[in-house]
């Protein structure tokens, strides 16, 4: 699912200065929820992300946890 979305808003990313990258540590965990309202969540905090860092500023960066 996140990368998935890294590749979605990669280019977006670019075009605003920005380098996208990605820290996904790869736990087996369970998430329970309705992924399509978990997906719409993460893609509107990445586009936000984008949105208000600052043109050629550095880079957005995602990162993963278990909790």
């Amino acid at each position: 699912m996140i990368s998935d979305l890294l590749i979605k808003f990669e280019p977006i990313a670019n075009q605003q200065g920005l380098a996208l990258t990605s820290n996904i540590h790869h736990v087996d965990y369970s998430l329970y929820g309705d992924s399509a309202k978990i997906q719409q969540i993460l893609s509107i905090l990445v586009s936000n992300a984008i949105k208000f860092t600052p043109y050629w500023t550095g880079s957005d960066h995602v990162t993963t946890d278990a909790f």
